[in-house]
């Protein structure tokens, strides 16, 4: 999971935005408990080393059309996932529910 943290930073460096970058460091607890929901066990994940290498390939090839498919590939499969464990009511991974009395 860190590493895949650190992929996304490493995208908004290059990106050079660094609004985004502040963003980031802010909500770093928020986007590994969401990459924990969508992945709760760490494992080789074909799928999303395949969309990370379309990214970084796009990037290397300087080419934004292909970045910007590699990206919705992305999303979609985050949404996909995010989606399937919030339909599951399943908690992360080494968490409980809160119980609101």
């Amino acid at each position: 999971m860190q590493a895949d943290f650190r992929f996304h930073c490493t995208l908004v460096e290059i990106g050079g935005n660094k609004l985004m970058r502040n963003v980031m460091e802010l909500l770093q607890e928020f986007i590994m408990v969401s990459m924990m929901r969508a992945q709760p066990v760490v494992r080789v994940d074909p799928a999303s080393a395949e969309v990370h290498r379309a990214v970084t390939k796009a990037i290397r090839d300087h080419s934004p059309e292909a970045a910007e498919r590699a990206i919705h590939a992305h999303m979609d499969l985050l949404a996909r996932r995010l989606a399937a464990a919030t339909d599951s009511n399943q908690p992360p991974q080494g968490q409980r529910p809160v119980e609101i009395s």
